[in-house]
């Protein structure tokens, strides 16, 4: 399924953190004391930002993070003249938490139309030469029609990228009709005042990152930070690499990718496994870059797998992080050799726990219960059975539930399946989610109640070719 779980930049980032500026939730975890220096093998990067690699002396204050400079300004500029729309930059304005750029938005043709900026199906807008997921837009402009609209960009999410001043602004945009056919889709550029004298190389992510703000404004630890190129095809490249962590042990990979290309194109993420554990195996983000940006992708571990059962698949610390990287074009066409990213984060990977009951071993494959779990959400009565796939194969597998196959207690009950997708030399986790509803119609009410487990599983291989289909019983 293309995109699922689909994610925005760093904007995310700012409410996994839950900035205390948006009085969320405030005291997010401070950085380790006594995390340790790790040096990447070859890449003579460190693990952990050094004091002495900070560029300021003391940490600064979350007065510095909302200083913007406000003196930057634009004359009229067309952003978009094309199929009888027009789109003009009026103004640019400052307020204490956002950056606001208006628009006159005129629709010369005949039919009625909606534009949309920063939303998940136009997330095109950049500042500063950075993709940022702000800047949303929702206008319903009847024909002959013409409306002044704002967009923001808030201060905040700006200053993760060292930002404090302006010095253009470009804007995708996407145009529907009533049918939601698309009208139009491009992107339009307005440059500021500050914009022939403003040094890019001065104020950046790279630099924000180890100023030590994020620390001190948005209250995480940063585990870890490199600045080592690890893929370079076709004027992509993956630039820095960073671990964040909140005051919940939540843990967010980020990943700085610069297109050095002349059109737009899609980084996307997928595959990515923890010590050699896949924890999504579909793709989890497809993120827009314009020519000549870079952007920052973020991927929340805790997101893919929950915490709870970080200890039942023997994750104890993120020692190793991998996902697959594949470049495409507009037209989400591969236009570059997907490659794995391999991050060293902790030095030597702690094994995967294998251990629990072999339910299944043949062709390659070996499928262990892990156990059963309540659900980690308060408002659910689910109970998971959680199963481990090993795959000594040579072809790649994916392993779901047969549907209607589950028995519980002799019972049928109604149940869905995370299926496991296991590359060769890898694990993967079956995550079946058996329904609270059903086992309370079954007299289940208590985990403990449960004796036994029959399903019937299917193994096939990326040609959906089935490979085995084993049932399995569990007693208990």
């Amino acid at each position: 399924m293309r995109r699922k779980n689909r994610i925005i930049g760093l904007l995310t980032v700012m409410t996994v953190l839950c900035l205390a500026a948006c009085g969320e939730v405030p005291n997010v975890q401070e950085a380790s004391e006594n995390a340790e220096m790790h040096t990447e093998e070859g890449g003579g990067q460190i693990s952990k930002v050094d004091e002495a690699d900070k560029d300021t002396d003391e940490n600064p204050s979350t007065e510095e993070i909302d200083k913007m400079e406000t003196a930057a300004n634009i004359e009229e500029t067309v952003l978009v003249d094309e199929n009888d729309i027009k789109i003009t930059a009026t103004e640019l304005n400052y307020t204490n938490h956002s950056v606001d750029l208006k628009l006159l938005i005129e629709n010369n043709s005949n039919i009625n139309l909606s534009f949309t900026s920063g939303t998940v199906g136009c997330d095109r807008n950049a500042v500063n030469g950075y993709m940022v997921g702000d800047g949303y837009l929702n206008a319903d402009i009847a024909a002959g029609k013409k409306s002044y609209e704002s967009i923001s960009f808030s201060k905040e999410a700006l200053a993760l990228y060292g930002i404090t001043e302006i010095a253009n602004i470009q804007i995708g945009f996407s145009v529907q009709d009533d049918d939601y056919e698309d009208f139009y889709t491009g992107m339009g550029q307005v440059n500021t005042s500050a914009a022939d004298s403003y040094d890019y190389e001065d104020s950046n992510y790279q630099k924000s990152i180890k100023s030590g703000i994020w620390e001190t404004a948005y209250n995480c630890s940063i585990d870890y930070y490199a600045e080592e190129e690890l893929y370079n095809q076709n004027d992509i490249r993956v630039v820095s690499e960073a671990l964040l962590t909140n005051k919940d042990g939540e843990k967010i990979i980020l990943i700085e990718i610069v297109n050095d290309s002349q059109e737009m194109i899609y980084g996307v993420a997928s595959e990515i496994t923890v010590n050699g554990l896949i924890v999504n195996a579909s793709n989890w983000s497809a993120e827009a870059i314009n020519p000549g940006t870079r952007r920052v992708i973020d991927m929340p571990i805790t997101s893919m797998l929950d915490k709870v059962y970080w200890p039942v698949f023997g994750i104890q610390e993120i020692g190793e992080f991998a996902f697959s990287f594949a470049v495409e074009n507009a037209a989400h066409e591969e236009i570059a050799v997907s490659e794995e990213i391999r991050i060293g984060l902790m030095g030597e990977a702690s094994a995967v726990d294998d251990s629990g009951e072999e339910l299944y071993s043949d062709k390659g494959i070996r499928i262990i219960s892990k156990g059963l779990f309540e659900d980690p959400r308060e408002y659910s009565d689910d109970i998971h059975l959680m199963l481990l796939v090993e795959n000594q194969s040579s072809e790649a597998v994916f392993i779901d539930e047969e549907y209607g196959s589950l028995s519980v207690n002799g019972f049928m009950t109604d149940c869905s399946a995370y299926r496991g997708d296991a590359v060769p030399g890898k694990y993967a986790i079956v995550d079946v989610t058996m329904r609270g509803s059903s086992l309370e119609e079954n007299k289940i009410a208590e985990i403990e109640e449960i004796t036994n487990i029959e399903i019937t599983l299917e193994i096939r291989n990326l040609q959906y070719g089935t490979v085995d289909k084993p049932t399995i019983a569990i007693e208990y």
